[in-house]
């Protein structure tokens, strides 16, 4: 096998080293987007994971998919692993993962099929000299050297796609690992073909179409995704001894949290609550979902079924057999798309006696300048203590998905709610108001943030923030509102009908436990949220949409979107199969064509051996030709 070196040259304009005479394989993102992403890219100064530059840049799906910090959150796991190590990044896109693997400081070369994401991948890391891309074909590539990681990050699916191999996922398996070292690791990033989104309605991530992974509708050339024993299996068969499973939430595109296989089976640890606050998050989720993820995870988690439903997978294979190692963490929890020096990461860990605890880290914490306009300041609070018990939140979601809203259950919900504010505050609920002032530090007493332990104790964790100024009420019922309204797929019908908007929602909510607010006070809480994002996300990334549509379950809307969708879909469907049919039309007419000329030859040939029997020079020498017949038969 030839070195890198010799099989590749370099392309000076591109900074990218390529097979000579190399073409591309025909996968992007439209000429138009990608154009973009690598003008942008040449355009900031800074293009590392944390840019500010790039993520004001986030503001549509191909350039969030590029830019944002939350695409490296699937191998930040494996990130003080990686650093000093050799490793083979399988389909490096436009170089969200690769940066993240060179800020890792690993020794990383990068292979891209297509030249010109190849380019852009060198873009994003162009100043990062251990960092090498090539461009080649996956069944073309060839190197000496052997790694320590190879990683498949949505990759393996497409394997039918671009090679022409009789079993071509076992191809790219048995390639991947003979990259690796004895002790190497494959990563593999995928969609669960029987993910619960996909249950719910989403459509299929490479073809758009709903159910059509559940249904096993791949046809042979198509990108294919697989469950988990399917997974597992193509893995085993390739030779990989040992293999892990890690579910990525909401999945493993912009993962929030990562739950290992352990973590799913202590009892002790709540791993329900993790794609019950994200589900949402997923940006291919439909408007309309067959029906509330939020309230199904409870049931799945305790029915021990939440790595076969998770809507993707992390896996890592192994060549050699491993032991568990009970001092890595159980689970992880990812604060981003933040600030440089605000950005966290949460590990859980579990000790002998079946106790957890928490690590929180702020990694960039002492980076950058202290930015004096911030309406917060951060609390830095590094171990915290693991509390046992069941979210607010959850309470609340079960009241507002309900078939029917019911006052009487809201009442009663956020009457709670201000009870325990009361007790911290030391303000009684009796004399709140929504002008009542509160202290800076209960910014994040929010529903999601507190922990109901029994019918009188409660906790508040994940306390991130102090508010500056002192606080209004009524801002933190707003705040609470819109936490339960992110987390929500379809709302119980209302009573009132009017109610159709977040904006109707926040009102009503106000009216029914009689907290009165007008257009000024709740346009001020909006402007209060959109300055706290802004101070920690640096960068103008809350699009607040009061006007954004809210779903009820059973509305006459809800009904007549949803066949509206189900037309659109057999529509789509339908003009999938009249391209079809066209095709086969064309290759009709294409054998037609070739009957003819077949039929137009035969009569040719015909014609010209009627012309040589009746020649006179044929039949002069028949004679010798019956002579030649009688030798040959004597012989």
């Amino acid at each position: 096998m030839k070195t890198l070196s010799s099989l590749y040259k370099k392309d000076t304009e591109n900074e990218i080293w390529i097979r000579e005479n190399y073409q591309g394989i025909p996968y992007n993102d439209g000429d138009d987007v990608e154009n973009r992403i690598k003008e942008i890219l040449q355009l900031c100064e800074n293009v590392d994971v944390y840019s500010k530059e790039l993520k004001e840049h986030c503001i549509n799906w191909p350039q969030t998919y590029h830019f944002s910090p939350e695409r490296s959150n699937i191998l930040r796991p494996f990130g003080d692993q990686i650093s000093g190590k050799d490793v083979l990044e399988i389909g490096g896109g436009c170089g969200a993962i690769s940066r993240y693997l060179g800020e890792c400081g690993a020794n990383l070369l990068t292979l891209e099929g297509s030249i010109r994401r190849a380019s852009i991948a060198r873009e994003r890391t162009r100043d990062l000299e251990n960092v090498t891309i090539v461009a080649d074909s996956f069944e073309g590539f060839e190197v000496e050297k052997k790694f320590d990681f190879v990683t498949l990050i949505g990759v393996l699916e497409y394997a039918n796609v671009f090679s022409g191999n009789e079993n071509p996922i076992k191809y790219m398996l048995d390639k991947a690992k003979s990259f690796l070292k004895p002790d190497g690791k494959l990563i593999i990033a995928i969609e669960n073909r029987l993910g619960l989104k996909y249950f719910a309605g989403a459509g299929e991530d490479h073809i758009g179409t709903p159910m059509y992974g559940i249904e096993g509708r791949y046809k042979s050339t198509e990108a294919v995704t697989f469950g988990k024993v399917e997974l597992k299996n193509h893995l085993s068969a390739s030779g990989f001894e040992s293999v892990e499973f890690l579910a990525p939430f909401p999945d493993y595109k912009f993962p929030s949290f990562i739950l290992t296989e352990r973590a799913l089976e202590l009892s002790r640890f709540d791993s329900k609550v993790f794609p019950v606050l994200c589900s949402r998050r997923d940006a291919l989720l439909p408007r309309i979902t067959n029906f509330n993820i939020e309230r199904v995870w409870e049931y799945i988690d305790s029915n021990g079924l939440t790595l076969d439903l998770s809507n993707s997978f992390l896996c890592v294979g192994r060549l050699e057999p491993t032991n568990e190692n009970y001092n890595s963490p159980i689970a992880y929890s990812y604060s981003m798309n933040r600030e440089k020096k605000y950005c966290k990461e949460r590990e859980f860990f579990s000790q002998e006696n079946g106790e957890i605890f928490t690590t929180v880290k702020f990694p960039f914490h002492d980076e950058g300048e202290v930015n004096e306009n911030s309406v917060v300041e951060l609390i830095t609070i590094e171990d915290q203590e693991y509390k046992n018990g069941n979210l607010l939140i959850l309470e609340m979601i079960k009241v507002v998905t309900d078939n029917r809203l019911s006052k009487e259950q809201l009442v009663s919900f956020f009457e709670r709610y201000l009870k325990i504010i009361g007790l911290e505050s030391g303000i009684p609920y009796n004399y709140m108001n929504v002008d009542t002032l509160l202290p800076g530090d209960l910014l994040d007493a929010i529903p999601q943030n507190i922990m109901i332990m029994g019918n009188d104790e409660y906790s508040i964790i994940d306390k991130e923030w102090i508010y500056k100024s002192e606080l209004e009420l009524g801002y933190l019922l707003f705040r609470s509102i819109i936490s339960i309204v992110n987390v929500v797929t379809k709302f119980g019908m209302p009573e009132e009908l009017h109610l159709r908007t977040v904006r109707d929602f926040v009102f009503y909510i106000f009216k029914v436990i009689g907290f009165s607010i007008n257009d000024e006070k709740y346009n001020s809480y909006i402007s209060k949220e959109k300055k706290l994002r802004q101070s920690i996300t640096g960068c103008n990334a809350f699009n607040f949409s009061d006007e954004v549509q809210l779903v009820f379950k059973n509305s006459s809307d809800v009904v007549s979107e949803s066949i509206v969708y189900q037309v659109h879909n057999h529509f789509e469907t339908k003009s999938q199969y009249e391209i079809e049919i066209d095709a086969l039309k064309a290759q009709v007419e294409n054998l037609k064509l070739s009957i003819d000329t077949i039929n137009n030859d035969r009569e040719f040939l015909l014609k010209s051996i009627e012309t040589i029997m009746g020649s006179l020079s044929w039949k002069i020498t028949m004679p010798f030709r019956k002579i030649k017949s009688i030798i040959f038969n004597k012989r």
